[in-house]
């Protein structure tokens, strides 16, 4: 098993406004659903920090830390690192969605599902 840890900026900028990230592409929300968002108020390095986020791998591919960056768990280091890729463009596609201010017109006929993992 491999671990990966990032800083991907949207993701980033994301996890600084809401609980969970749930991507709304066909890619992200296929194979992420959700990701949870994790913090501590002394995060770096410290032993709760730590506990938690291990607890929160048990049972996640992939979990944000607030304002700090990702970490994905995979059979290989090329696996983690897809999933933390697979998270920023999802982030992307967010983001882009929210600067053209449009309707979200739902394609996926089994939405509801993908708000849990």
């Amino acid at each position: 098993m491999a671990i990966c840890h990032c800083h991907p900026r949207t993701a980033i900028a994301l996890s600084l406004s809401r609980e969970e990230i749930v991507p709304i592409d066909n890619e992200g929300s296929y194979l992420l659903k959700k990701v949870p968002i994790i913090w501590e108020e002394f995060a770096s390095g410290t032993p709760e920090m730590a506990n938690k986020l291990a607890n929160a791998l048990q049972n996640y591919k992939i979990v944000m830390l607030r304002g700090h960056g990702s970490f994905a768990t995979g059979q290989t280091l090329d696996e983690a690192f897809f999933w933390s890729s697979t998270l920023e463009e999802g982030c992307q596609i967010i983001l882009a969605a929210k600067a053209i201010n449009e309707p979200f017109l739902e394609y996926r006929k089994m939405s509801d599902s993908y708000t849990k993992w």
